[in-house]
């Protein structure tokens, strides 16, 4: 994909700034896996399986940008909501999903959201 080497430095930068999102969103529930691999349009990426509570966080080999500790740190925020956001699109993409069903994945991103954003910034 690009110029800069992602380094074995780099994925375990990867690795702990997914760990402190994971952690900071209150998503200890799933079990993580790690990957890397070549990738032609992808910093990275994220796949899970909500009902199994598994998810595999990937990030390039190689990327166009200078990988900056930020830049890994900005990678990682991304893909831990990619996931948060991951039960909202399966319910979506379904395709009889019910209005009830939608609703409730809505409610379950707000109240992580309440629970960690919220009471960080606003909370007493």
């Amino acid at each position: 994909m690009g110029e800069y080497p992602i380094t074995l430095e780099h994925f375990e930068l990867y690795k702990k700034y997914t760990y402190e999102w994971l952690d900071i969103f209150k998503l200890n529930d799933y079990k993580i896996f790690f990957e890397q691999r070549e990738t032609d349009d992808e910093y990275g990426w994220v796949t899970w399986e909500c009902e199994e509570r598994m998810a595999c966080f990937g990030i390039a080999e190689e990327v166009d940008l200078e990988p900056t500790d930020e830049f890994i740190d900005e990678i990682a925020f991304h893909e831990t909501f990619e996931l948060i956001l991951g039960e909202l699109r399966l319910t979506a993409e379904r395709r009889y999903a019910e209005e009830r069903e939608i609703k409730t994945a809505v409610h379950s991103i707000i109240r992580r959201m309440e629970n960690t954003v919220f009471k960080k910034y606003r909370g007493k």
